[in-house]
């Protein structure tokens, strides 16, 4: 399946409601989701019925139909799901990178120091969903902003620093996106572990979102000093 299909189909990990209501309700589940993400799936005339978000449906009923046990993902639909394809690539993916960001990426900006493997403990529990441990912050749409690495780096240090601290806190990514060094470049694109590695040696605190919210772009850095 392409990319673009499965980020407009949102993957779950537990429960079935969606998904039994798939074959005897689609239309009513259609007209309910379509309400609750501001959507307009369906055009009534008399005797005349059309939902534009068939497609994402259907694929999505294929794929729980594909199911092969209880610990296989579970598909649903997202506020994406009545895009066609070309919009959602328009509206909602990063267009490519230039040439010379590929190009800056690849110097030796991007040469990271390895880091040591170790092995893996045993007795790993079957599973591990750090949302019934209440240390994962909101999702958060990036829009058309080439800032995934920022994104990654900061989610990731909000939860580890809830695991350790027991408190979580969302922290700015714009701070990063504006401010980080060592060959990232905002909206632009940049690397998550260039980003480690300017955080380790600068010493910077990542401060918290309302300080410094979310703009979408990028733009000079506000941090003093």
């Amino acid at each position: 399946m392409e990319r673009t299909t499965r980020n407009r189909i949102c993957s779950m990990t537990t429960g079935t409601k969606l998904y039994s209501g798939y074959a005897s309700g689609l239309r009513q589940q259609s007209m309910e989701l379509g309400v609750y993400y501001h959507t307009h799936w369906w055009v009534e005339a008399p005797g005349q019925f059309r939902f534009t978000g068939k497609e994402s449906m259907t694929m999505v009923e294929k794929l729980n139909n594909n199911r092969s046990s209880n610990l296989s993902a579970v598909y649903g639909i997202t506020k994406f799901s009545d895009l066609t394809q070309d919009e959602f690539i328009k509206h909602h993916l990063v267009p490519k990178l230039h040439h010379h960001v590929k190009l800056r990426l690849q110097s030796s900006l991007a040469h990271h120091n390895r880091i040591k493997t170790r092995a893996l403990p045993d007795q790993l529990p079957l599973k591990v969903d750090w949302r019934e441990k209440k240390v994962l912050t909101p999702i958060r749409n990036q829009r058309t902003c080439g800032a995934c690495w920022a994104f990654s780096v900061v989610e990731t240090v909000e939860t580890m620093s809830a695991i350790k601290t027991g408190s979580l806190q969302v922290l700015s990514v714009q701070e990063v996106i504006d401010c980080a060094r060592n060959g990232n470049m905002g909206c632009d694109g940049g690397d998550t572990c260039n980003l480690l590695e300017w955080l380790v040696a600068s010493k910077t605190s990542i401060e918290p979102e309302k300080m410094y919210p979310f703009t979408w772009l990028t733009q000079s850095c506000k941090l003093k000093g």
